[in-house]
């Protein structure tokens, strides 16, 4: 997922966001939450738990970039329950 800012001039490229475990098939990316400094990011085809069933990775905004904090998975994960989307 390429993350943009936006100026006086127009929109600009900042940094390319990865989930650290990411696979070509998770979907990262499919649903987004911004709040402040923090941003959630949804991968709902992510599968360690199981076929699809989801992950959110929460990033931080620290000092201009965005660092991943944490990696959200339902405790009741089941094959298709998409999490995160």
């Amino acid at each position: 997922m390429l993350f943009r800012s936006r100026d006086a001039g127009g929109w600009s490229f900042r940094q390319k966001l990865q989930a650290s475990d990411g696979q070509l098939s998770d979907s990262f990316g499919s649903a987004l939450a911004l709040h402040g400094n923090q941003l959630l990011v949804g991968a709902h085809l992510e599968d360690s738990q199981g076929s699809e069933t989801g992950a959110v990775y929460l990033f931080e905004e620290q000092g201009g970039t965005w660092i991943e904090k944490q990696k959200v998975q339902a405790f009741d994960a089941e094959a298709g329950a998409s999490f995160g989307i």
